[in-house]
């Protein structure tokens, strides 16, 4: 018998937020609309911040302290765990990025695009991996370490993919959602051999970048991220400040659990 306290909770988790960042971002077409800056800070704190960040950390301190899951094992790791695995994640997803033939080399396009990707991204990893991950690898554990990570990361996967139905053209479409639940495989590979939040947080924001670049590049928008956007590095810093603060007043006294 497999848990299913820590699943249901985990897949309620997953169809509110999907449910929330259609409402608020796929409906209105926000990630193709660069100007439409009040639409994307509400869906980015209503969705991501509320959501992404907070609910999923109440939701994983509460399996924590039923004994469900592990906040280390979660991603939640310590300082220098944590240095060591944020370099090795941010050097692989460079290079990932650079490998894969992107739109465009230009620094502050690819700086905006990392700042506007960044919130989302973190949103994406609690939920998917840190959550979802984590409890599909707690309520299969009966079959086995290696055989309860293989489900985690193949189904922790499928639904990330699956999430992306609910943003803007062109991530709503079966060929995109096909290819971000590959993505993802890679994703959970690397979350679930670093055991580390914010490395897998660094690593993964750069196959966000060029998705994002793409979608503007077809859309004639790619010039408008020329030009600095401060109020996306503003919402990239205060959606990082909301995980470190949520991580040290809501987890810490549960890392060792």
């Amino acid at each position: 018998m497999f848990k299913k306290q820590p699943i249901i909770l985990s897949f309620s988790l997953f169809l509110l937020w999907t449910l929330s960042t259609y409402l608020l971002e796929g409906r209105l077409l926000t990630f193709l609309r660069p100007d439409a800056v009040v639409d994307r800070l509400i869906y980015i704190l209503v969705a991501n911040f509320i959501i992404g960040i907070g609910l999923s950390i109440v939701i994983l301190r509460h399996l924590a302290l039923k004994n469900l899951i592990s906040v280390q094992k979660a991603g939640f790791q310590s300082i220098k765990h944590t240095s060591i695995t944020v370099v090795i994640g941010l050097v692989l997803g460079i290079s990932i990025y650079f490998l894969q033939n992107p739109p465009t080399m230009h620094p502050v396009v690819i700086l905006n695009a990392f700042f506007q990707v960044l919130s989302v991204t973190i949103a994406e990893i609690l939920v998917c991996w840190v959550v979802i991950g984590s409890a599909f690898e707690s309520g299969f554990e009966n079959l086995g370490k290696y055989h309860s990570v293989i489900i985690a990361i193949i189904l922790s996967s499928i639904l990330f993919g699956l999430y992306h139905y609910a943003h803007s053209p062109p991530f709503n479409t079966i060929e995109m959602v096909s290819f971000l639940s590959f993505i993802g495989l890679f994703t959970g590979l690397f979350f679930f051999i670093s055991r580390n939040v914010y490395a897998t947080i660094v690593f993964h924001n750069f196959f966000g970048i060029k998705g994002v670049l793409q979608a503007l590049d077809k859309a004639d928008q790619l010039s408008s991220y020329e030009v600095f956007h401060p109020p996306l590095l503003i919402t990239a810093i205060i959606a990082l400040i909301s995980l470190i603060v949520m991580h040290y007043f809501v987890l810490r006294s549960l890392d060792d659990k």
